[in-house]
């Protein structure tokens, strides 16, 4: 697993995500990027931070589980300048995750749990 936090432009600061998550049924279908993600090439989970609502007053943001190996999610290596990539960036294209997998959830105003 590893953690799916950091955004371009935002780093992990919750007002200014721009991921989507939008419930499909039973499903959130997931579409965004994460940056800066190490070791992601070798995951089968991340833990995502993710907007539902982008109108204040309620917005809310989810931390979910979702699986990587699956359509929709491109891993893409940063190259360092040794040439290494342990860092990467990670394009999420209507990826889906279950509705259970939902591990936290933040209303503006509220508290995580």
């Amino acid at each position: 697993m590893v953690p799916g936090f950091s955004e371009p432009d935002a780093g992990s600061d919750l007002a200014s995500l721009k991921t989507r998550a939008d419930l499909d049924g039973d499903e959130w279908v997931i579409n965004g990027q994460k940056v800066w993600t190490t070791q992601a090439q070798f995951a089968d989970y991340i833990f995502l931070l993710a907007r539902t609502i982008r109108t204040l007053p309620s917005t809310r943001h989810l931390v979910l589980l979702v699986p990587m190996k699956q359509p929709g999610i491109e891993v893409r290596p940063i190259a360092q300048v040794d040439g290494s990539a342990d860092f990467n960036e990670i394009f999420f294209t209507n990826a889906r995750c279950p509705r259970q997998n939902v591990v936290a959830e933040r209303t503006t105003g509220g508290k995580w749990p």
